[in-house]
């Protein structure tokens, strides 16, 4: 019986660094690879606190890090193989001392809880799939997850949904911002050359007053928020 590995893992903000890159890049380049991946862009994310802030990042294991990487260039990727062996090779010194009776058995006590937790997850995982197995049950979720991505796509045409949103439906912006109508005309320029920039496009919504407005990506978003937090008198004009 062998000891579980640890699930080592390597954050996008250090493959940025290693790759010299920005984090906000490699974040996109995460989520399109997850997307091609069909694994789910919320999986592996993780957040990381800096000045007083919680800002998002991925955790990636071996195999998608090096997936990511497959694209950049051969130094690059030098650059996180290399890296990776360093950390297998902590991993495995880090194994237990079984020359101690105690620690030999507490590494034994740790493992048969692990594949305790396992079996729990297996056996849990074949009920799920028995009871998702009845047609009824099955067709009703499957109607409701159509229902939601109706939703979801409503709300992106409403600008305010999960991929794209209008200047006014952005959460967090009058935390950085005096509410004022030129304040959001100088945000929405600026969302617009960032979205040129970074190769999107953005989306022109309905809107009561304007008739249409234009709403952005969410990337582009999150970038241009970095952007806010990294320099503080950008847009200082407007600024709270």
């Amino acid at each position: 019986m062998e000891l579980a590995k640890s699930n080592l893992t390597m954050s996008s903000r250090e493959i940025a660094e290693l790759c010299d890159k920005e984090h906000k890049q490699v974040m996109r380049d995460i989520r399109a690879m997850l997307e091609q991946l069909k694994q789910g862009t919320d999986l592996y994310l993780g957040q990381y606190e800096s000045n007083n802030r919680k800002y998002d990042e991925y955790n990636l294991p071996k195999r998608e890090s090096l997936i990511l990487v497959s694209g950049y260039s051969i130094t690059m990727r030098a650059k996180i193989i290399d890296r990776w062996q360093e950390l297998e090779a902590k991993g495995q010194s880090s194994l237990p001392n079984f020359n101690n009776p105690a620690e030999a058995a507490r590494a034994w006590a740790l493992q048969y809880e692990q594949n305790k937790q396992l079996e729990y997850e297996r056996n849990e995982a074949v009920h799920t799939k028995a009871w998702i197995s009845d047609k009824k049950t099955a067709t009703a979720m499957n109607t409701a997850s159509q229902m939601v991505k109706k939703v979801d796509k409503l709300e992106d045409e409403l600008g305010r949904g999960k991929n794209y949103k209008a200047v006014k439906a952005i959460p967090w912006l009058l935390d950085y911002f005096i509410n004022t109508h030129t304040m959001y005309s100088v945000v929405g320029r600026k969302l617009s050359l960032l979205t040129n920039q970074m190769g999107y496009s953005h989306q022109e919504v309905e809107h009561e007053q304007y008739g249409t407005v234009k709403a952005y990506h969410i990337d582009v978003i999150e970038a241009f928020k970095h952007d806010l937090d990294d320099d503080l008198n950008h847009l200082g004009k407007f600024r709270k």
